[in-house]
């Protein structure tokens, strides 16, 4: 499994995140009303979007690909409906936060055999939310949760299948392409 960078980075950043983002999260909670919060998490949900907004355009409306925007519509309220059934704000973010770690793991691994290249990157994304928790567990203010490797796994699964859907192993999706349009 060949991991970049700025997945390698991202990964660590989740787990490491554990240990100053209860503070973080208190303070916004401080400021924010209850809808207040609940409007902030959507804002978060939707910046991650954009970029890939950006990709919907140039992989699928400009190459004709109606039935891969058709998956992708399907797996992104597939994901919001089931962030919308999670309870807790924080617990939502898991779903961003691992979902751009399948993205970006996706996108490092997806060139060949790319159903065993996707199972090796979702278990990429299960180990780092394992990680995430058992350094959580080590933490005075945090709880190790299982439920929350669940909801990482699910993020992650998530994000690679919306990698799939734009278009593995096109070249646009490379980040040395060039824009020939």
């Amino acid at each position: 499994m060949k991991i970049s960078w700025f997945t390698a980075c991202y990964a660590a950043y989740i787990i490491i995140s554990a240990s100053f983002m209860r503070p973080v999260l208190n303070f916004i909670r401080a400021h924010l009303s209850g809808s207040g919060l609940f409007v902030f998490v959507w804002l978060i949900f939707g910046a991650v979007f954009l970029p890939i907004l950006y990709l919907i355009k140039k992989q699928l409306i400009e190459r004709k690909k109606y039935l891969r925007l058709a998956l992708l519509i399907l797996f992104i309220g597939l994901g919001l409906g089931y962030a919308l059934t999670i309870p807790v704000a924080e617990e939502r973010f898991h779903l961003v936060l691992f979902g751009l770690l399948g993205f970006s793991a996706a996108h490092d691994n997806i060139k060949s055999k790319p159903w065993l290249q996707c199972l090796i990157a979702a278990l990429f994304c299960v180990s780092v939310a394992g990680l995430d928790e058992l350094f959580q567990y080590f933490l005075p203010d945090r709880v190790g949760d299982p439920r929350d490797v669940l909801f990482g796994a699910v993020g992650g699964i998530w994000g690679l299948l919306i990698y799939l859907v734009l278009g593995s192993g096109d070249a646009a999706l490379s980040p040395t392409a060039v824009d020939k349009s």
